[in-house]
């Protein structure tokens, strides 16, 4: 809830003007070292409640994305603090892939770890048919072009900053 409430506060800095603009730069300015002092007590809690998820630590090539989540992080408390939203929202971003990518390290093979202790959903079981790769493959190489330029449509539609004003919130 922290790391979305961050991306959003930051998003609406970035959005709009006046107001509803200083009341986001103020809510992220609480919510970056509140998400850092999260993080932190999770990662110390997780260390002893599932010691299972560090077991994929020991490469050192899996600390990668921890060292990019906490300075991506803390480059957002550093646009925050400064005012730079674009800036700030980019590093949030980033802080959002890096804690999930950590996710993904800690449970791989896994997808979908099984509460009971067996081996739930594992990349190899969850694994499509040649045939249906394929299919997909197609459909995406149809699909995204479309999804693609939409989306720089409806951005380019919609760039400017909004005023709380304009629309009555």
């Amino acid at each position: 809830v922290l790391m979305f409430g961050l991306q959003g506060a930051n998003w609406l800095t970035v959005r709009t003007e006046g107001d509803l603009r200083q009341r986001a730069v103020r809510i992220a300015r609480l919510a970056w070292p509140t998400l850092g002092a999260a993080w932190l007590a999770v990662t110390i809690v997780s260390r002893w409640a599932a010691p299972n998820l560090w077991t994929s630590f020991g490469s050192p090539l899996a600390w990668v994305a921890p060292l990019v989540g906490l300075l991506a992080l803390l480059a957002t408390g550093w646009f925050v603090v400064r005012g730079a939203g674009t800036r700030a929202l980019l590093a949030s971003s980033a802080t959002i892939a890096a804690l999930v990518a950590i996710l993904g390290i800690g449970l791989y093979p896994a997808i979908l770890p099984d509460g009971d202790g067996g081996p739930g959903l594992t990349v190899a079981n969850a694994a499509s048919s040649d045939l249906t790769l394929t299919v997909m493959l197609v459909i995406a190489l149809i699909g995204m072009p479309v999804v693609l330029g939409y989306t720089a449509w409806i951005y380019r539609h919609f760039w400017r900053p909004v005023d709380a004003g304009e629309g009555g919130y």
